[in-house]
């Protein structure tokens, strides 16, 4: 939203210029306001959307370049199981939603012009591959695609892969982005 990079190629030439700096936590910052639980359901709550975007206003201020969007619990099977996998379009769609307008709004009272940028925030499935779990690598991919699409579709400068602990399930949430963008830029982290 902020400088609109196409392909890894303009984000790799923006790297080789500059630093950027990355927001930090979400969800302990959204339970500090007192939300329980899995706080990605939130962005189904127009209130807590206006808190989320001064969340990531806050973060922009303080001089982040890039803002993650508030999705890391937001694919398919982890929204399954609270019975929100039907949701999974809006849920990624108002986080992406809510980082924009943390952004317009900085850009209407800052008076820098750094680059900034809203990472697709994508985590952990809470399933296990086969052959510890149930799923196989394929089901993974596609549970990854769905989220991916919302966020690529709706506005995420990249997608960021993130706190993955299973480095299979990390390359299928990889492949989902990757098959559906073959330029987006994908960042990864591993825990």
């Amino acid at each position: 939203m902020g400088i609109n990079i196409k392909n890894r190629q303009e984000f790799t030439s923006l790297l080789q210029n500059r630093i950027l700096v990355c927001d930090g936590a979400m969800g302990t910052l959204l339970q500090s306001l007192g939300y329980k639980g899995q706080t990605d359901q939130l962005n189904l709550d127009s209130s807590a959307l206006k808190q989320i975007a001064g969340i990531h206003l806050e973060y922009l201020k303080a001089g982040s370049n890039i803002i993650q969007t508030n999705t890391l619990g937001s694919s398919f099977f982890k929204l399954e199981h609270l019975n929100l996998s039907s949701e999974i379009d809006a849920i990624n769609k108002n986080a992406i939603y809510a980082a924009k307008e943390a952004i317009e709004i900085y850009k209407n009272q800052a008076t820098d012009s750094r680059p900034l940028l809203i990472a697709g925030d994508v985590g952990p499935s809470g399933e296990l591959l086969k052959p510890y779990g149930d799923i196989d690598f394929e089901s993974m991919v596609q549970s990854y695609q769905r989220q991916v699409e919302s966020l690529i579709k709706y506005g995420a400068d990249f997608i960021l892969v993130e706190t993955m602990i299973d480095l299979n399930e990390a390359l299928a949430a990889v492949k989902a982005a990757r098959s559906l963008d073959g330029d987006i830029v994908i960042a990864c982290t591993m825990s």
